[in-house]
């Protein structure tokens, strides 16, 4: 989960780590963070950091990036697991999140964020190794 407001991609990285790589949840952070960052502090990431840091762990994910053309309430539509990038904030910043397609859960990595993450998703990049287990 997320430690700042800014390391939503370090803790996303962090849940697909833990998943395919099977990787304990602490030190799945740590290792997404040190992989995006090095020694720097976290800070906002774009898809080519997160693609460049899941290599590094052997996983790869899409080139491009799909908009959404239409979002239930309930459920991103998506048979494979991906990471969802929101619509931008007023400082032009969005927000990660995993869709988990074996559960079909989506996965927000801020505990502290409430409403619905899924009504403001924007595009996606699919995971491609195999399904979160």
């Amino acid at each position: 989960m997320q430690e700042k407001s800014n390391d939503c991609g370090v803790a996303c990285i962090a849940m697909i780590i833990n998943k395919y790589v099977n990787c304990p949840q602490p030190k799945a952070y740590s290792l997404a963070k040190n992989a995006l960052f090095g020694d720097e502090p976290a800070s906002y990431t774009g898809v080519k950091d997160l693609r460049r840091a899941l290599r590094h762990f052997g996983i790869d994910i899409g080139k491009q990036r799909y908009p959404f053309k239409k979002i239930s309430k309930t459920d991103m539509g998506l048979s494979f697991d991906a990471i969802i990038g929101t619509q931008p904030n007023h400082n032009g910043y969005w927000h990660w999140l995993v869709w988990d397609a074996s559960n079909r859960r989506l996965i927000d990595p801020n505990p502290k964020k409430k409403g619905f993450g899924h009504r403001s998703a924007s595009h996606y990049v699919k995971v491609l190794s195999e399904g979160l287990r």
